[in-house]
């Protein structure tokens, strides 16, 4: 029985060392835990961050999809505004096309004017010239005329007056 005890006893010894064993290991596992719960604590901060930033970055994409939306309404709005401008501006370059015709127009005028001005001047000053003599020739025709009518007359009165006389 000695021999038991003995063998208990070396035993007991060995399951003490163990149990010596488990305790550090427990020890060493309880700081551990006690880590890990300052970590997930930790992360748990950081994970409430992160959710104040996500909803911040939310926030910001929503106030720029609706800055994009009224760029949009903006660009649409100028576009059709341009749309006008060029409109206006065919008119505009159409209107100046008839006006730089016209000018040229006027010019050639201006040009035959100028070169025909002193045949059409010359034409004209012998047409005055010509009917000038014909009214001359009338003239000088009507004062015969009257001149043998006043002679005529004169006559009449002299042998009038001598008749009355």
């Amino acid at each position: 029985m000695e021999e038991v005890l003995k063998q208990i006893m070396g035993s007991l010894g060995t399951i003490q060392a163990d149990i010596k064993d488990l305790k550090t290991d427990v020890a060493g596992l309880k700081t551990d835990v006690a880590g890990l719960k300052t970590d997930v604590a930790g992360l748990k901060a950081e994970v409430g961050g992160l959710k104040s930033d996500v909803a911040d970055l939310k926030e910001r994409v929503a106030g720029l999809e609706e800055g994009q939306q009224q760029m949009v309404g903006r660009m649409s709005e100028l576009e059709a505004s341009q749309q006008r401008v060029i409109a206006r501006l065919g008119h505009l370059e159409a209107g100046q096309l008839t006006l730089e015709q016209g000018q040229r127009e006027v010019l050639q005028v201006v040009r035959r004017i100028e070169e025909h001005q002193n045949d059409d001047v010359i034409a004209l000053l012998k047409r005055v010239d010509a009917n000038t003599q014909e009214k001359e020739y009338e003239v000088q025709t009507l004062n015969k005329r009257v001149f043998k009518l006043e002679v005529e007359f004169e006559k009449l009165s002299d042998k009038n007056a001598k008749s009355a006389g």
